[in-house]
This record gives structure tokens, sequence and C-alpha cells, in this order.
């Protein structure tokens, strides 16, 4: 059926050209062109250019990011054209994310845009509340066994390869944990002390990182080991697994009554799964017997 039949007039359709907004894309030394309406989705951006490009059009649009001319940040595709700030004749470069695993004693995998900076792939890595941990306890490296610098993007390690991987090595003096829960009521999770740390310490940030509450016991080698003793004596070198149960109950300490042959009776607060060893330890250091 022509366009006069349908009802559009030649004015109809020169307003229509009119409203089209020329987007020319570079990507590895080839332009593609693509027309579209500035109110256009950023969506829509992607579709026609993965179609010229004879590639599969992906829902989710995480192989490439489009940048803008200044090159800071990639265009968001949930947003529109102009909502991006694009323009009419804009000139937008295109590039193949990589895709980037990081390697902890155990692996996550993602897909970033090249020009992300490594402070922000940390923040997305921890964000998946796998890891827990601050910033001063560990560093990157790459399989080059270069030390990954927060004032770097992923394209200043690989400018050409669409793949790297990362190594978490802690600092010195600190150590990586590797947490296996052993029952449902925990989740496979890691983290960085200092050697120094206890157990105790881990817990509280297990709590203040991560919302996990409740009564912890942890296991070293099938043998519980006590929360008030420093990770050291685990001579540990920079990794080490624990194995831990995880009580629901909220109550985290429980009252002890000790009464002495004088008849004197001391209150004493405690966890649940305190060592009897521990326990003797805190009399002795509070009462002196």
């Amino acid at each position: 059926m022509s366009l006069e039949h349908q009802g559009v007039t030649e004015q109809d359709l020169e307003i229509r050209l009119v409203k089209l907004s020329k987007f020319s894309l570079l990507y590895h030394k080839q332009y593609f062109e693509v027309y579209l309406e500035p109110e256009a989705s950023t969506k829509e951006l992607f579709r026609d250019l993965y179609k010229q490009m004879g590639k599969y059009v992906y829902s989710d649009y995480r192989d490439y990011s489009i940048y803008d001319e200044e090159g800071v940040v990639p265009l968001d595709v949930n947003k529109s054209l102009t909502e991006n700030g694009l323009t009419s004749d804009a000139t937008l470069y295109v590039v193949k994310n990589i895709q980037v695993t990081i390697f902890g004693s155990a692996q996550l995998t993602d897909i970033f845009p090249p020009l992300t900076k490594i402070p922000d792939v940390k923040k997305h890595f921890f964000a998946k509340k796998k890891y827990f941990f601050g910033a001063d306890a560990f560093y990157f490296k790459d399989n080059k066994n270069r030390t990954l610098e927060d004032n770097f993007t992923l394209s200043s390690y690989s400018p050409k390869d669409e793949k790297m991987e990362i190594i978490i090595k802690p600092k010195e003096d600190f150590l990586l944990i590797k947490l296996i829960p052993i029952d449902t009521n925990g989740t496979l999770s890691f983290a960085i002390l200092h050697k120094n740390e206890t157990l105790e310490d881990l817990v509280d940030k297990i709590r203040t990182d991560l919302g996990y509450k409740g009564l912890y016991k942890f296991f070293f080698k099938g043998e519980q080991f006590s929360l008030n003793k420093p990770l050291t004596e685990l001579n540990p070198k920079d990794f080490v697994e624990l194995t831990y149960e995880r009580s629901i109950d909220q109550d985290y300490k429980i009252e002890v009554f000790v009464k002495t042959l004088t008849g004197k009776i001391t209150v004493f607060e405690c966890l649940p799964s305190t060592l009897i060893e521990e326990f003797k330890e805190q009399i002795h250091a509070q009462m002196g017997i």
C-alpha cells in the first residue's frame, strides 16, 4: 500500500525526516551511520549498530559500550539519546567491553567498559556480597603480575584483549579468608583481616558489612578455633580456609553467674560458642582466681 493510501502526505514525510538525527559510530576505523529520533532509546541505537555489524541483537547490550566525544562515561542504555546528552550529527565511539574474572580462591566474572576505573571494578564485585574488607588491605594483580593502580582504567592494562584475569592479593601481614558454611544458615564469603586480628573481629565485620546476624563457630581443619585467638596461630601464609556454623539466634551473649566459696557472685557475659578454657581465662582475668 502506498503512503498516499495510508494517509501520509509529502509534508508529513518531510517533517518526519527532519526529526531524525544522524549518529556516526566509529569502531575499529570503520564508520557506521544510524538515523534515529533524538527521543529514541539508546537501545535502538545499539540495535541498529548491531544489525550493521552483522551481530545478534543482545537484550542486555553487554558486549559493547558507546562513548561520546569526551569518552569519559559510556552511554546509559536505559536512557534516551537526548537524556544521554546526544545531539544530531554526533560522532560516537564504539568499544568492545572487557570480560573481567576475579580470582581469590573463588571465581567471579563480569563485563566492564574498557574505561572503567580500577576502584569501580572493586566496588562492583564487593557489592555482590561475596567479599568484604577494606581497600587498604589488598591489591589487584593481573596475569602479568602487574599491580593495578587505582588511578588507572582497565584499558590501561588490557588495551587489546577482550578478557582480563585479576588476582586478589592481600597486602603484607594481611590474610585472605575463605568462609565455607556448614549448613544453610550461611553463605560462601571471603574476607581479608590483619593476621593479628581475631575471629571475633571477623564476626564484627560479618555483622557490620554483610548484615548477617547470629552466633558463629569457626572450624579449622575440623577443629573449632577460638574466637579470641589471633589468626597468626593458624600459621597462615596469605590464605586460609575456614568452615563455620551460624545460629539464627539474635541474642548474641548469655549471662553466666559464678559463685565463689565465700558466697560472692559475679555475672559474666559471653557467647554460647565460648570454649570452657576461654571462660576460665575470663574468670581469672576478672576475679583473679
